[in-house]
């Protein structure tokens, strides 16, 4: 009997290097200087991944202090995220920074020059995908690496700003609203642009937990929101997308698109979003809501946000802000109204 091979065409959005051997020859502590200049073609491939949005990551056992250094002599130190230092096992690191990161390991890479770890990491992780360090300079090829994020260089700042809070919070010595209200949240909403589209689109495209997205063409009728973040670590982008439309046989405007980032869960965009989206739209304002295995937390979070459902197909439901007592802005979160 025949097998069938499934092959993963999920895009790649974060890379875990080695260090040692892979993105250079030689070993830290063990050789000298010239062993450790990086391969130029790899070096061109971190440059060339991160100007797409792609995330570098690190999973060494070299020492913290030793690696640290060297990265920050030859100005590569601020190119990778959530890097992890000294390690034993390169699998359960990984799985780690990937938490840490909110992302799944079918969008994850990891290259290695060492056989054990590569097949650790296929053991532990199989939906990572695993590459020999020969191939590190040809990763930009790659059918799975050919993905260009609207935010750039920009993802990777995100993110090690958000390194920055996580690090901050975890010795704040107030409750998480108080760390909140300390961060100085600032969520801008304004009707989209057109320099907006390529990233309010890749917002809509990739949002799942937070998302109310079902079947739907972006039609020149709708009337298309934004939510940008920022704080004192740093800007957020546009965290938050509608497309919301007049209702043809009732005189009421419904949001057939709905999508907030995964990455500022637990901060009150939410419901800041969604209290301002009413009072623009009006208090009749509904949300079509696709009704999909992962979108449970959204669902849940409209109704504890006052939205109860009025209407229900096979795969979706209409929802109603019947609670608007329960729809507030919260303490810590300043809501502005963008140009």
């Amino acid at each position: 009997m025949s097998s069938t091979t499934v092959v993963n065409k999920e895009p790649i959005k974060v890379v875990f290097w080695d260090l040692d051997g892979t993105l250079w020859p030689g070993t830290l502590g063990e050789d000298s200087a010239s062993d450790l200049v990086p391969h130029p073609e790899v070096l061109a491939t971190l440059h060339e991944l991160d100007s797409r949005g792609i995330l570098n990551s690190l999973v060494t056992q070299a020492a913290l202090d030793i690696a640290q250094s060297h990265l920050k002599a030859i100005g590569l130190h601020e190119l990778f995220v959530q890097p992890t230092y000294a390690v034993g096992s390169k699998a359960r690191a990984i799985a780690s920074s990937l938490t840490a990161l909110h992302l799944l390991p079918i969008n994850a890479a990891f290259i290695d020059d060492q056989s054990f770890h590569l097949e650790e990491v296929k053991a532990l992780l199989p939906e990572v995908l695993v590459l020999p360090a020969q191939q590190a300079a040809k990763l930009s090829t790659h059918p799975r690496f050919q993905v260009s994020s609207a935010l750039g260089t920009s993802r990777r700042r995100m993110m090690q700003a958000e390194t920055k809070r996580g690090a901050a919070e975890n010795v704040f010595a107030g409750d998480r609203g108080e760390f909140l209200q300390a961060c100085q949240m600032v969520l801008t909403c304004r009707r989209a642009q057109p320099e907006d589209m390529l990233r309010f689109k890749e917002l809509l495209q990739r949002a799942h937990q937070f998302s109310a997205n079902g079947p739907y063409v972006l039609s020149s009728n709708g009337r298309f929101h934004i939510g940008e973040l920022k704080d004192r670590y740093g800007d957020y982008g546009l965290v938050a997308a509608a497309v919301v439309e007049d209702s043809i046989n009732a005189n009421q405007p419904i949001c057939f698109q709905l999508a907030i980032s995964c990455r500022v869960q637990g901060r009150g965009v939410v419901e800041s979003f969604l209290r301002w989206l009413v009072n623009t739209e009006g208090n009749n304002f509904v949300i079509r809501t696709a009704i999909t295995p992962v979108n449970r937390p959204l669902r849940t979070a409209l109704r504890l946000c006052g939205f109860s459902k009025i209407d229900a197909g096979d795969n979706e439901e209409l929802l109603q802000l019947m609670r608007p007592e329960l729809l507030r802005y919260p303490f810590w979160m300043r809501v502005t109204e963008g140009k």
